[in-house]
């Protein structure tokens, strides 16, 4: 019995023995026994090279912890940007692009004055870009989970593209986006603000006057839906006035336009008729009259006509 517990001893620990040395190489140049999993090499050049040399031959997941460990060990490095840089190219990569994303926002957070803050604000903007788009068909597995919940991370990522460069070149079009995003997911009050941002701030952008036109429909389409806003309705159809005045509205820009003021006369109709109803005519004629001079196109100004020649001759009486 002593004998075969002795020999199952042994055993175990010739098996433990050679899984812990599974986990250690030696090397000829340093002369020592290394675990290549923790070690660091001397140098912030020597650990760079190391990751880079991974990463050229395809071996993302191995380049990364070694990317990592230069950031970690030797933070203050002017290899400490590049290897983040690197952390988030071989991310992407791998097809997983919020990582990649996060990596690339660590070196503007960490490394504000490298020069590489152009091309990751640029990369950015690109990643930003493909959860925009939403195109999942051909993607891979790890894409395909990358990209789930694609609207909250696109707001994310544009959202850091404008707060990291807010007079750069892709700020005015991450803030465009942020608009659609919003719109599409019918948060109307966060699209509306963002469109307005993108003409306060960005008034020599091509883009604003697709951007008055999409507040147009953002306030066209959150009146449908929520309580009838005034002050939103009225500077929708002042942006589109404003638009039409530098040429022709597109078709879709009349349709909204028309709806507007349909809808804004039919709001000051309906005041004038409550007026009418409590016998204060003078306070409905100014209504009627508002209709018929500020939405004289609209069908409710017609309405608005015939009501001010009874309401007049009850005046006069």
């Amino acid at each position: 019995m002593k004998i075969k517990l002795i020999g199952t001893i042994i055993v175990g620990i010739f098996f433990l023995s050679h899984q812990a040395l599974a986990f250690w190489i030696w090397t000829p140049e340093l002369g020592k026994w290394i675990n290549p999993k923790h070690y660091v090499r001397d140098t912030p050049e020597e650990q760079f090279n190391l990751g880079y040399e991974l990463y050229q031959d395809g071996k993302y997941k191995e380049a990364i912890k070694e990317f990592e460990k230069l950031v970690k060990y030797f933070p203050k490095s002017k290899y400490a940007p590049e290897a983040q840089f690197y952390i988030g190219q071989a991310y992407e990569k791998s097809g997983d692009y919020y990582r990649a994303f996060k990596a690339y926002q660590k070196i503007i957070d960490t490394y504000p004055y490298t020069a590489r803050v152009d091309e990751v604000i640029s990369l950015e903007y690109k990643i930003g870009n493909l959860y925009f788009v939403r195109s999942n068909r051909e993607r891979k597995l790890i894409e395909r989970i990358s990209f789930s919940d694609d609207n909250t991370k696109a707001i994310e990522i544009f959202q850091k593209v404008v707060e990291n460069a807010p007079y750069g070149e892709y700020a005015p079009l991450a803030q465009f986006k942020l608009g659609l995003v919003y719109k599409r997911i019918k948060d109307y009050t966060n699209a509306e603000e963002a469109f307005k941002k993108l003409i306060t701030n960005y008034p020599t952008s091509e883009l604003v006057d697709d951007a008055i036109l999409q507040l147009a429909k953002v306030v066209s389409e959150k009146e449908r839906k929520v309580d009838y806003s005034q002050e939103a309705t009225e500077e929708a159809i002042k942006r589109l006035k404003e638009l039409s005045t530098l040429g022709e509205l597109p078709v879709e820009g009349k349709r909204v336009l028309k709806e507007l003021q349909e809808r804004k006369a039919q709001s000051l109709f309906e005041t004038a008729k409550f007026y009418e109803k409590q016998k204060l005519y003078k306070s409905a004629i100014i209504y009627y009259e508002d209709v018929v001079r500020k939405y004289p196109k609209t069908s409710w100004a017609v309405k608005a006509a015939e009501k001010l020649g009874i309401l007049n001759k009850k005046v006069k009486k």
